[in-house]
């Protein structure tokens, strides 16, 4: 598609070269940005299909949703990768996850006879290397999806999805807050909790970490 090939691997032949080889891997199973077809192709890439809608996305500190190869000019390993519109990685994206689920599913079951088969050559398996907010714009970040900034509303107050039978109760923080609390720590005067926003403005640098103090801030977390 596109003069590109839709995928560059396929695990069945990664696992006839393992064995022909008699090599021993470790299976990333990415369904992440890297999973993304060469060149946008809904009919047959799952992840260009979940994209057409922009509730399955990612978005901007300024509400974008941007096209797929807005950032093809970017320099890197291939040829104009489609970096620009990234799945998110909110809890109510309920597609995105069912299809997830389903697709791990079935390669995990391959892999597991994999493994049955070949227990010398099976080294593991990694999920996702690269699960992030999109890093790749240089003056936007991510994910301001209005379905992520209900998740966060709720987060701060231990409710919903973070309640006691919430599906993501085992990670309910241990502070949680009213809207007075949430106020008078922030400084801010929300009148109710559909008005409560992550800040939108990118922080200082003096709030980022440059390598040299990487070093000490490790021991002091050791």
């Amino acid at each position: 598609f596109n003069d590109k090939r839709l995928v560059d691997d396929s695990l069945t032949d990664l696992m006839e070269f393992a064995v022909g080889e008699n090599l021993s891997v470790l299976f990333t199973l990415n369904g992440g940005v890297w999973a993304d077809a060469f060149g946008t192709a809904p009919q047959w890439d799952l992840n260009d299909h979940l994209e057409e809608d922009a509730m399955n996305c990612q978005w901007s500190q300024n509400d974008e949703v941007f096209e797929d190869d807005y950032l093809k000019g970017l320099p890197g390993s291939m040829d104009s990768p489609e970096l620009a519109r990234v799945l998110t990685l909110n809890t109510f994206a309920t597609d995105v996850q069912i299809y997830k689920k389903r697709n791990l599913q079935a390669a995990g079951s391959i892999l597991r006879q994999f493994q049955d088969e070949h227990p010398e050559l099976f080294a593991g398996i990694n999920l996702d290397a690269d699960t992030y907010a999109n890093p790749f714009f240089a003056d936007r970040w991510h994910d301001y999806n209005p379905d992520s900034i209900r998740q966060f509303r709720q987060w701060l107050q231990g409710s919903g999805v973070y309640g006691p039978e919430g599906k993501l109760a085992s990670y309910r923080p241990d502070a949680t807050y009213t809207l007075d609390e949430l106020n008078n720590l922030a400084g801010t005067e929300f009148v109710s909790w559909d008005e409560v926003d992550p800040v939108r403005e990118k922080p200082a640098k003096n709030n980022v970490i440059v390598p040299g103090e990487l070093e000490q801030l490790w021991l002091d977390f050791k």
